[in-house]
């Protein structure tokens, strides 16, 4: 997938043209160059000064009534911007930083309605609250757009005592107000030994935002999660402690766009972890490539209010000595697409509060779903860009953006 990193990007006037089978979006001053979702609201068709003589996002919303609901303009402070969309979320958030520039991230919040507010928090006041002053050390693990606020997971390393503080900040979307929240450290030796894992975002709704990780203890495996509310206070962990755990470590993919998926493509990298917790309609999950079985195992809570796995072992891979992994989840509105590799043969399942089912398993474009999640939702699993009016769906080949004049969705 292309970088939705906008070093300088383009200024666009788009008037729509709505006929019966199709919707014409042309372009003003400048072509397109990229075409995104925003998950509940529209489609943003975004774009840059292609003389580079000014750091100018000119963007415009295409809304689910196929009519252009605004078009605005963002100044970006750094040569790259970052643009963090979510389905949960009524605010789009152009990141300008992803290290502290002079003790601050700064960055573009724009609301539904297109208005725009540049800001920027000072990190030197937030960890000067826990007695440390080299904010320059931080490092920006995740930035999530949730229900009420923008969070950013930023870890400190304490080499002196073998660890990393884990902060979390939340900036609530309706008045940008900081709050911050200093969450269970990160043991440098456990990691390294595979006793404990990375914490890593696992859901969100209106009251609750939670990050998890695995955890070795008292003879045990555990997945434990650590929430807090939008306002950062801390709210009671949760536990599932994890009977026969054997993983297979897994490459993970979170198909959203994250502060951690512009972190993994600027590093060249991709995660591996053990297993993945999710939070879900107020309840706790945990995914793990179980390497006894060689399927996909999701664990969740029964009817009597034990954690169990839920289902059944889909199309088990053939006993090897060495495992090759990957897990991939699509988080979407009451639910969430689970897809498991383990060599070559994949499973696929559906998860929603009320429980568990098997899906059609087959390979994920990735690039396109991590622009355009709506892309899942139809039947032949198109190629192409989705929007949906009205539940009807219309489609572009997003591979044409800019090297046309117009954007054409056609039925």
């Amino acid at each position: 997938m292309k970088k939705i990193i906008f070093s300088t990007f383009l200024t666009i006037l788009i008037a729509p043209l709505f006929a019966q089978n199709e919707i014409e979006v042309t372009p003003g001053k400048f072509p397109f160059e990229e075409i995104v979702e925003w998950p509940g609201k529209g489609t943003l068709i975004l774009g840059s000064d292609p003389t580079e003589r000014t750091s100018e996002i000119n963007f415009s919303l295409l809304d689910i009534k196929g009519e252009i609901a605004w078009n605005r303009s963002v100044y970006p402070k750094s040569e790259n911007t970052h643009l963090i969309v979510s389905g949960m979320s009524d605010y789009i958030y152009f990141v300008d930083d992803l290290e502290p520039v002079k003790n601050k991230i700064r960055y573009n919040q724009v609301n539904q309605s297109g208005s725009i507010t540049p800001t920027k928090f000072d990190l030197l006041a937030v960890i000067r609250s826990y007695k440390y002053t080299t904010p320059s050390d931080l490092i920006v693990k995740e930035i999530v757009n949730t229900p009420k606020s923008l969070v950013f997971h930023l870890q400190l390393p304490v080499k002196d005592k073998g660890i990393f503080e884990n902060f979390f900040v939340s900036i609530t979307h309706h008045n940008n107000r900081v709050y911050h929240y200093q969450g269970p450290v990160s043991d440098m030796d456990l990691l390294k030994d595979g006793k404990e894992s990375e914490l890593i975002f696992e859901g969100a709704d209106e009251n609750r935002i939670s990050f998890s990780r695995y955890e070795f203890s008292d003879g045990k495996n555990h997945t434990r999660s650590y929430s807090f509310t939008p306002k950062a206070e801390p709210i009671a962990r949760n536990t599932i402690t994890l009977k026969k755990f054997d993983p297979i470590v897994s490459t993970f993919q979170n198909v959203s766009l994250n502060g951690s998926y512009y972190i993994d493509q600027e590093n060249n990298s991709r995660r591996e972890i053990q297993g993945k917790g999710l939070f879900l309609e107020g309840k706790y999950f945990y995914l793990v490539n179980d390497q006894k079985e060689r399927c996909l195992k999701i664990y969740g809570l029964n009817e009597d209010g034990e954690y169990v796995v839920l289902n059944e072992c889909t199309n088990p891979a053939e006993e090897s000595r060495r495992y090759k992994a990957n897990l991939t989840i699509v988080p979407m509105k009451h639910r969430v697409i689970i897809h498991s590799t383990i060599d070559d043969k994949s499973s696929s399942f559906e998860l929603t509060s009320s429980g568990v089912k098997v899906i059609p398993s087959f390979p994920l474009n990735i690039d396109l779903l991590q622009k355009n999640p709506s892309s899942f939702k139809v039947e032949n699993k198109s190629t192409k860009f989705v929007h949906f009016i009205d539940n009807v769906p219309y489609f572009y080949d997003s591979s044409k953006i800019g090297k046309g004049n117009k954007v054409i969705f056609k039925q």
